[in-house]
């Protein structure tokens, strides 16, 4: 832990973290429009909707949903740099390069709140920018230090509305606009099922891990959960509620240490 006292620890993890991301995005979309139906041609998941390494779509958007911001920080922190002269814009070109091709991936997963998400981080970045941009004096010409974070925005904005007029999303997002209730009443019974299972051991929990095996218990008084919005059968290893999964898995007793850490954060931070 003492390495990670310092700047250069944390900077070098996050840019092993947000490359790692960057080159899974590229695999991503490479067996996308190569059409495959294994995970980098070795494992065929029972879910053929899987995007790069990850079974479930919505995992994916997720992951990526926090690297693209990741990467947007890195790459802004490096361009200030730049704007110094301590360093060239290579670095904050790359990191930009790495945040576009995640935010591609969380489009192609057709995770429709991962999409939502990164639409919201975009448009904060975007008026951050703006807002910016003009509080800063002297005429906008000479203002150039914005201008590769705004090439590169348009750039972004250009690639996410070609991905996001693909057929598939616009029939994702007309389904919950025609029918919004159904669209998540699947996940509605697995919440309910999930709450039925967590009132059964409420004080020890079920033991970490074991929700996806405990869980079909009650699932079954549920059957309805087992069918998609399109009418096509899934399975369930999770409860799409963390926090509800938490407390079935560890129980109120097992949850008192971790609330009693982010306590003591809280008042730190205060």
């Amino acid at each position: 832990w003492t390495g990670f006292r310092r700047r250069k620890s944390y900077h070098l993890l996050w840019v092993a973290m947000m490359t790692n991301a960057g080159i899974l995005a590229l695999l991503g979309f490479g067996q996308r429009l190569a059409g495959a139906d294994r995970i980098f041609g070795l494992y065929k998941p029972s879910n053929r909707a899987f995007v790069s390494s990850f079974i479930y779509p919505n995992h994916a958007g997720c992951y990526f949903n926090l690297m693209v911001g990741l990467a947007a920080g890195v790459a802004w922190w490096h361009h200030q740099r730049s704007n110094r002269h301590i360093e060239g814009p290579g670095a904050a070109t790359a990191a930009t390069g790495i945040a576009v091709c995640c935010s591609g991936l969380v489009i192609i997963s057709y995770s429709r709140m991962s999409i939502a998400l990164m639409t919201v981080f975009t448009t904060m970045v975007g008026g951050t920018l703006l807002v910016r941009l003009i509080r800063r004096n002297g005429p906008v010409g000479r203002r150039r230090e914005f201008i590769p974070i705004i090439v590169t925005l348009t750039a972004f904005l250009c690639v996410g509305f070609v991905l996001l007029s693909s057929d598939k999303l616009r029939e994702r997002c007309a389904f919950v606009a025609a029918k919004p209730v159904a669209a998540d009443e699947d996940r509605s019974l697995a919440r309910q099922a999930a709450r039925d299972m967590f009132s059964d051991h409420w004080m020890f929990g079920w033991g970490a891990g074991s929700f996806r095996y405990g869980f079909s218990k009650y699932a079954k008084r549920y059957p309805a959960i087992y069918y998609s919005e399109y009418g096509q059968p899934r399975t369930w290893e999770h409860a799409h509620c963390d926090p509800l999964e938490f407390l079935c898995e560890f129980g109120v007793l097992g949850l008192l240490p971790l609330a009693y850490i982010l306590i003591q954060a809280i008042r730190k931070i205060a």
